[in-house]
């Protein structure tokens, strides 16, 4: 797939997944895609690290991207990082960024970066990580609320507490756009419940 990249000057759009795809893997699609008008750029694999996300984001940083996603489970804040400073001044509708080791730290700085950057253009965010809690959660939510054409969110965290629920649907709230929000949620009472559907009223 690599190489039949490699041969086509004028990609502009490329779309790759399998779960074996490892750091060797991604390095073989950047240089492949480097060069290329890229408009979207998907690549998922299991294997794929920082090294990996940091060979694509070098790779897609002088492109006018519309839509990105990278996906593996052992991303960590570097990869997240890179990636995120690589697109933040894309004219992005779409931004996916799932990697299992990525910390509330790497959240909250893709959040600062999204808000300085492609906020304005987003319909569709997506921040995945099981390491991320609520500290986390709510720098992101304090990011999106800068997204007026967001449509769909969607955050793979920690089970948020009623706290973080309530914060980040307040910043919903306030988009008219919303359509989707996507949220991992841990146990909250009733009384949180009905003061989170009436932030969304």
């Amino acid at each position: 797939m690599a190489e039949a990249a490699r041969n086509c000057r004028s990609l502009t759009a490329f779309y790759l997944s399998g779960w074996e795809i490892s750091d060797s893997g991604a390095r073989a699609v950047a240089e492949a895609v480097n060069g290329c008008p890229l408009s979207a750029f998907y690549l998922l694999g299991d294997k794929i690290s920082d090294a990996g996300a940091i060979a694509v984001a070098d790779a897609v940083k002088s492109c006018l991207l519309s839509a990105f996603s990278l996906r593996s489970t052992i991303i960590s804040d570097a990869g997240a990082i890179a990636v995120a400073k690589a697109v933040k001044d894309c004219p992005l509708s779409a931004l996916k960024i799932y990697g299992g080791a990525i910390t509330d730290a790497g959240a909250a700085v893709v959040a600062e970066i999204l808000s300085n950057g492609c906020a304005s253009t987003l319909s569709a965010f997506c921040l995945g990580s099981g390491r991320i809690s609520d500290l986390g959660a709510n720098k992101v939510a304090d990011a999106v609320r800068n997204c007026p054409r967001l449509s769909s969110f969607f955050l793979y965290s920690e089970p948020l507490s009623g706290e973080a629920l309530a914060h980040t649907l307040e910043g919903m709230a306030g988009i008219s756009t919303v359509r989707s929000v996507n949220l991992n949620i841990g146990e909250i009472s009733k009384e949180q419940v009905d003061s989170c559907l009436a932030r969304l009223q």
